[in-house]
C-alpha cells in the first residue's frame, strides 16, 4: 500500500493544472499558416474590378458611337491634351522631387545617388516623350491621321501599364499600395477612352 506521503503527493499532482513547455522557437512568431493569411488572394476583388471594367467599356463606347464627328473630333483633341499634361507631371515629379512624387508604395528614402539618377532619367525621359507626342499629334494638330496616331499611341502605353499590373497581380499578389488601385482604374478608363474614339473614327 501506498504511504501517505505518496498519497498527497498524488492529490497535488492530479490538482495542478497541466502546463504547456514552450520552446523559444515557438515564441519567435507566427505559424507559417498565419503568416501567408495576407497572401490570400480574394477571387471577389477581380470579379468586383472585371464588372466594372466591363460596365466602363460597355458605357463609354455606347456614348461615342452616339457622337458625330464634330463630338468625336472635340473628344479626341481633349482627351490627348489631358493625358498631355498627365505625364507632363509625372515628367517633371519625378524629375524635381522623386522621393516625394514615386507611388505605388517604393521607397525611395534609402536609394543612393544613383538610384535616384535612374529614376529621374527614365521617368524624365520617357514621361516627357508620351507628353509631347500625344499632346503634339492629339491636341495641337488638327490632322484626322495624327489624332489616329496619338490615340494608338495612348493605347499603347496605358494598355502596356495595365497588363503589368494584372500580371503583377497574378504573378507576386495583390497590390498592397491603395493607390495601386486607382492608378490602375485610371489607366483602364484611359484605354477605353482611347479606343472608343478611335472605333468613333473608323
Amino acid at each position: 500500500m501506498a504511504s501517505e506521503g505518496e498519497l498527497r503527493q498524488r492529490q497535488h499532482t492530479s490538482q495542478t493544472p497541466a502546463t504547456t513547455l514552450t520552446t523559444p522557437n515557438q515564441q519567435a512568431g507566427p505559424s507559417p499558416e498565419a503568416a501567408n493569411v495576407h497572401d490570400v488572394r480574394d477571387p471577389r476583388q477581380d470579379l468586383t474590378l472585371m464588372i466594372i471594367v466591363f460596365a466602363c467599356f460597355t458605357l463609354m463606347t455606347s456614348l461615342f458611337q452616339t457622337l458625330d464627328q464634330g463630338g468625336i473630333y472635340f473628344c479626341t483633341r481633349a482627351l490627348c491634351a489631358l493625358i498631355s499634361f498627365i505625364f507632363l507631371v509625372v515628367a517633371l515629379g519625378h524629375f524635381l522631387q522623386p522621393i516625394e512624387f514615386v507611388t505605388g508604395g517604393i521607397d525611395l528614402s534609402t536609394t543612393g545617388t544613383s538610384g535616384l539618377a535612374e529614376i529621374r532619367a527614365y521617368y524624365f525621359g520617357t514621361a516627357t516623350l508620351v507628353s509631347w507626342l500625344v499632346g503634339l499629334k492629339g491636341a495641337i494638330s488638327t490632322d484626322v491621321n495624327d489624332h489616329n496616331f496619338a490615340l494608338s499611341a495612348i493605347l499603347v502605353v496605358l494598355g502596356g501599364f495595365a497588363v503589368a499590373r494584372v500580371y503583377s497581380r497574378f504573378k507576386d499578389g495583390p497590390a498592397d499600395d491603395p493607390t495601386a488601385t486607382l492608378i490602375f482604374a485610371s489607366e483602364i478608363v484611359g484605354c477605353i477612352a482611347a479606343f472608343g474614339l478611335r472605333q468613333g473614327r473608323a
